[in-house]
């Protein structure tokens, strides 16, 4: 298909309806474990790297990756068996 980018990703979700305050935590110490040099070597040596979108952003990627994919899937008539 004609500009399908398909990109390996993956992410930590919490339940719908944690506080903001525990998600903010939770995304701080995150980050702050993702930018440990060790952490950031044993990625780059496996080809990955860390980003550390705000958890906003990262809501507003997961939305458009599940637009795009339902797109697809529509256009090409993939049905769930």
């Amino acid at each position: 298909m004609p500009g399908l980018e398909a990109i390996v990703w993956n992410g930590i979700f919490v339940p719908a309806g944690t506080p903001a305050s525990v998600v903010e935590r939770l995304h701080r110490e995150l980050v702050r474990a993702y930018n440990a040099p060790e952490v950031r070597e044993q990625l780059r040596a496996g080809g990955s790297y860390a980003a550390a979108d705000t958890p906003e952003e990262f809501a507003a990627f997961v939305r458009s990756e599940k637009e795009k994919w339902g797109r697809l899937s529509r256009e090409a008539g993939i049905k769930a068996q």
